[in-house]
């Protein structure tokens, strides 16, 4: 009769072990998806703010002397202001400021463009100046390239002081 009694007991303990089994075969890949879930989040969310640091530490005015096909040095003063991945701001060179147009960011890296009207003795025609910049520490690596296919342009910027 004992037999029959610890026979009884483990087949309920039996019964009962594949009921929680079933219970939780759906529940251990939900809770192992929902942990994974989560470590990616964090790590996206980490991995995001040295982009964040890098992307406003563009914001500001910056300068650098530019030295053009003709010879003659000058130097060019950038206003940088970032929204998003939006880059706003003003090109000034020449004594005279142009607003960025169509200006993007992402990390480090942007582009933007400017208009220029004709100068005098030229037929009328705008310009247009496309630039390139990657901040790398504390410098701007820019390169600029007008629509008339001159050769490019490169400087390099440093953050300026000065009240844009």
């Amino acid at each position: 009769m004992f037999k029959q009694a610890a026979a009884a007991a483990g087949d309920t303990r039996s019964e009962f072990r594949q009921r929680l089994l079933r219970r939780l075969a759906w529940k251990v890949p939900l809770i192992v998806l929902l942990v994974t879930f989560a470590v990616w989040w964090e790590w996206r969310r980490e991995s995001a703010v040295p982009e964040k640091a890098q992307t406003a530490a563009l914001s500001g005015v910056w300068s650098g002397e530019v030295t053009y096909g003709s010879g003659g040095k000058y130097t060019e003063r950038f206003f940088f202001q970032i929204e998003g991945d939006k880059l706003f701001g003003t090109a000034e060179f020449s004594g005279h400021k142009r607003g960025i147009e169509e200006g993007t960011v992402a990390g480090g890296e942007f582009s933007f463009f400017i208009r220029v009207p004709g100068v005098s003795g030229e037929p009328t025609r705008e310009r247009t100046y496309h630039y390139r910049g990657t901040l790398q520490g504390r410098k701007i690596f820019i390169r600029m390239q007008d629509d008339r296919g001159n050769l490019p342009l490169e400087a390099v910027l440093a953050r300026s002081a000065a009240v844009p």
